[in-house]
């Protein structure tokens, strides 16, 4: 029985190699493990072991990359292509991703592939074809993505209901393979030490982020998330944002805290008092906006300290938690925090009503009765930009 959560298997011709790396690459980013000879093969008579991968339980798929070299390779000819396609035609969770690449066309993709030992032929095959002779970065996600769609929807199928998908997020290091995990996000080839590029951001992290709640909510309706891992704050931010609850995707995350039992934090945990204390202090009575200064690992007086500008802000400022936080904490300290902000704000800028007539402001003067058709819209704003 195949394990949904396993290894992505690439077959491909060794000439492809820049192409193949794009493959690879582009499926980590959106968290598929996978197994590429140049990485996994080990110094073994090559076709067994290629046998032995291919009818692992743990090798959960395969993507055929299918360019005009193939047909000169023994190997993927005789070996990969019949072994890829008896696990598929199990029908016990494997699938295969075709994909017609280098100019050819589908017909002849099942061709370059078919061989005289075996009856299977990928002519009947829905096969993805890529137009270009070479693939790009962008064609490659595109790939991943079809890949990442079938693998999540077989595991929904796999899971049993009320159990959550475990999706690993990794920044600093590659993570180690671990079938149960649903994805891994490795991006570790994308950071230098702690940081990318802007325009690695743009164009592959949060489109692969994008991509990965999407498919979730298509393929795994109603399935909650669990992630966990070892990313960088900004990667964290950016994969919360990716899954907030008005998405309409519940996520939790597991903490892992070295000589601690791991915690689950969760917008579903019930509040707990976490010691939080708002302290409101007025400074400025003319100033527009209100600062909040929180800190959970200290006080802020040190940054009141500093040399104050005339128009100094009231403020609200949040006093440090005894003892260590609980999942349940942030609650109670995000509520703290919320009510102290309200209660300030209401005090320095109450709402302003204005009225409009007939799209223009009215502002007094001698009233006359208002006719049924000429309408009164009122809008209500806040004085402080918060």
């Amino acid at each position: 029985m195949t394990d949904p959560t396993g290894r992505s298997f690439l077959s491909y011709k060794r000439s492809r190699r820049d192409e193949a790396a794009l493959l690879i690459q582009a499926q980590h980013d959106h968290g598929i493990p996978t197994w590429q000879d140049v990485h996994n093969l080990a110094s073994v008579p090559t076709e067994d072991e290629l046998r032995r991968v291919l009818a692992d339980p743990s090798t959960a798929s395969a993507i055929l990359f299918i360019t005009p070299e193939v047909e000169n390779s023994t190997v993927i000819r005789e070996v990969e292509v019949p072994k890829i396609v008896q696990r598929a035609e199990a029908r016990d969770g494997f699938f295969v991703l075709p994909v017609a690449a280098g100019g050819l066309e589908f017909a002849k993709a099942a061709e370059v592939t078919s061989n005289h030992l075996s009856a299977q032929n990928l002519a009947d095959w829905n096969m993805h074809k890529v137009a270009s002779a070479t693939i790009s970065p962008s064609l490659a996600a595109d790939i991943a993505n079809r890949a990442l769609a079938q693998r999540i929807e077989a595991i929904h199928r796999h899971l049993p209901q009320g159990e959550a998908l475990c999706v690993g997020l990794y920044v600093r290091r590659p993570p180690p393979f671990e079938t149960g995990t649903a994805l891994a996000l490795d991006w570790s080839a994308r950071f230098a030490d702690k940081e990318a590029a802007p325009e690695t951001w743009r164009d592959t992290l949060l489109p692969a982020l994008e991509r990965v709640a999407k498919t979730v909510r298509q393929h795994a309706p109603g399935r909650e998330v669990q992630a966990f891992g070892l990313p960088t704050l900004p990667a964290a931010v950016a994969f919360g944002c990716a899954f907030l609850a008005t998405s309409g995707l519940r996520a939790s995350w597991r903490q892992i805290a070295p000589g601690r039992d791991d915690q689950l934090w969760t917008l579903a945990q019930t509040r707990e008092d976490s010691g939080f204390k708002a302290q409101i202090m007025s400074k400025e009575p003319s100033a527009r906006d209100i600062a909040v200064l929180v800190s959970i690992a200290d006080n802020t007086a040190g940054v009141r300290g500093q040399p104050e500008k005339p128009s100094a802000a009231p403020g609200a400022r949040a006093r440090r938690a005894p003892g260590n936080l609980s999942p349940r904490h942030p609650h109670d300290g995000r509520g703290n925090g919320c009510r102290a902000c309200r209660s300030r704000r209401n005090a320095h800028c109450p709402p302003r009503v204005r009225q409009y007539r007939n799209g223009a402001p009215f502002h007094g003067g001698a009233r006359r009765p208002r006719r049924a058709d000429r309408p009164v819209t009122q809008y209500v704003r806040f004085g402080a930009d918060l």
